[in-house]
């Protein structure tokens, strides 16, 4: 194979930078101050801009350490234009800054934090630059503060309720008291869902193969929730995406443990349980206590069960 096409291929293996990472974990504190005092040292940081710089500082190194421990080949793209970055929206991050992130990104490239790539084109389309962790990075982040994937949480000022156009574009709006109504009680689930362990109880060696038949690697750390509405009409739409057991086919949701507990499937519809239970499980009749705490949902309403019947991935 041509070296230049490989290496395209190999840069291929990413997905977009996310800047939602957020740990209220010491270990995970004290990795990110570790690197943003050397940020400081180098003298780029302005004290009026100060926080922007902490808090885009956390994003990039918690998302490259997660996308590490998802799969240590895959790197993250993003834009280097300034422009492609808003902040008056009601999708934007405030901390967010392009001009900030392509000097911060920079800094730990020239630093070895990471390996960069400037952006190319590859069969007559363009790629955006791309970037992963380095083994530095990940020995300040992993070795010397102890942090962990479950130490990673979601920041809980991403947007989880979205509107689309007729395209699949997302589209601005204004809130609304049952949008703001909806936002909260998701936020609840997210919430609720942070708090517990998602995992597939299976064997590495088909773990390797159901990644190879999706044709990417599952983040179990992936457990947010959001809700998307059509065609810019609240009355459209509504279901929820997000969640890494969604991508998975119907026929591993047995193999899903919560806590190291049996699932079950509720049809919101139906108003009915369906236990998923793996060939060698006890019978279940009732839902494994100690998933959810009766606090986590407090407050949520039926009408904020998903409209199209089931909580699961496709089928």
């Amino acid at each position: 194979m041509d070296p230049k096409q490989q290496k395209a291929e190999a840069l291929d293996n990413s997905r977009p930078l996310y800047m939602w990472r957020l740990s209220d974990f010491p270990e995970a504190k004290a990795a990110v101050d570790q690197v943003f005092d050397e940020v400081v040292s180098a003298g780029l940081v302005k004290q009026r801009y100060r926080s922007k710089w902490r808090d885009l500082t956390r994003a990039i190194v918690l998302d490259l350490y997660a996308a590490y421990k998802t799969d240590p080949t895959m790197y993250l793209g993003y834009s280097r234009n300034p422009d492609n970055y808003k902040v008056d929206s009601v999708y934007g991050a405030w901390f967010l800054s392009g001009t900030i992130l392509v000097k911060l990104i920079d800094h730990l490239h020239s630093n070895g934090y990471i390996e960069h790539h400037a952006g190319f084109h590859s069969e007559g389309k363009s790629r955006v630059s791309r970037m992963r962790a380095t083994g530095k990075l990940m020995n300040v982040v992993e070795a010397q503060h102890k942090v962990t994937v479950p130490m990673v949480r979601h920041n809980p000022g991403e947007q989880v309720i979205i509107l689309r156009d007729a395209d699949k574009n997302d589209i601005e709006y204004e809130d609304t008291p049952e949008v703001v109504r909806m936002r909260e009680n998701l936020h609840r689930i997210n919430k609720g869902l942070e708090k517990h362990a998602i995992l597939l109880f299976i064997k590495d060696e088909e773990l390797a193969r159901l990644q190879a038949r999706l044709n990417r690697k599952i983040d179990f750390a992936d457990k947010r929730l959001r809700r998307v509405f059509n065609n810019g009409s609240w009355t459209q739409g509504g279901r929820f995406y997000g969640g890494w057991w969604q991508n998975v086919p119907r026929e591993y949701r047995r193999h899903i443990r919560i806590n190291g507990k049996d699932v079950v499937e509720c049809d919101c519809h139906q108003h009915a349980v369906r236990h998923e239970q793996a060939p060698d499980a006890g019978r279940r009749r009732v839902p494994p206590a100690g998933v959810f705490q009766q606090q986590d949902l407090q407050g949520l309403r039926q009408t904020d069960a998903p409209d199209h019947g089931q909580l699961g991935g496709p089928e």
